[in-house]
């Protein structure tokens, strides 16, 4: 869809997706990062495989297939923002995409997302930052999925005056594997 100047304009999922598309290796790897992580934007996702594929302007062109697959989303939420057009696109797994990684037996756990939309993009985007560092730095990025499998400790907390205990897990836990131990964040 174009607007009357020939710009296309912002859409949140795919218009026709291809039916018959299949991602390739990278692109896969984007599915299993944002399962992981949630939200990105193409500026991250691009940087988690800048160390095989080098071309920005070729990253998009990569995303935009995947988008136009229907395998990824762009929440529409990011265009709630002063200057919108000007910032890199947000993406998350579409349901189709959701779909697919399951049909290809793609299963990898995550931790849920929880809260508003903007609080779940600022904690994709630390922990996405981290692991982008991680990968680049020859250290190990343990998610929170890892973790939370470790733990299972039921934390006492009041709420509304009454007295609960139940097992609670922090937002953006993750843990960083040095060569000497592993120190874990949240």
């Amino acid at each position: 869809a174009k607007d009357q100047l020939g710009r296309r304009l912002f859409t949140t999922h795919a218009l026709n997706p291809d039916p018959d598309f299949r991602p390739n290796a990278r692109q896969v790897r984007w599915l299993q990062f944002l399962k992981l992580h949630g939200l990105a934007s193409s500026l991250y996702l691009h940087e988690y495989t800048a160390n095989t594929h080098r071309c920005f302007q070729t990253s998009g062109r990569q995303l935009r297939k995947l988008f136009n697959g229907g395998l990824i989303c762009r929440p529409p939420q990011q265009r709630e923002t002063a200057g919108a057009d000007g910032h890199y696109h947000v993406y998350g797994l579409s349901q189709r995409g959701v779909r697919y990684r399951q049909q290809e037996g793609l299963l990898q756990p995550s931790l849920p997302l929880s809260g508003p939309w903007v609080h779940q993009f600022m904690i994709a985007s630390i922990t996405a930052s981290i692991h982008i560092l991680c990968n680049r730095t020859g250290l190990r990025f343990i998610p929170g999925h890892e973790i939370t499998d470790q733990l299972a400790v039921d934390v006492p907390f009041n709420w509304n005056g009454a007295h609960h205990s139940a097992r609670l897990i922090p937002d953006g836990l993750f843990a960083i594997e040095y060569p000497d131990g592993f120190i874990a964040y949240a």
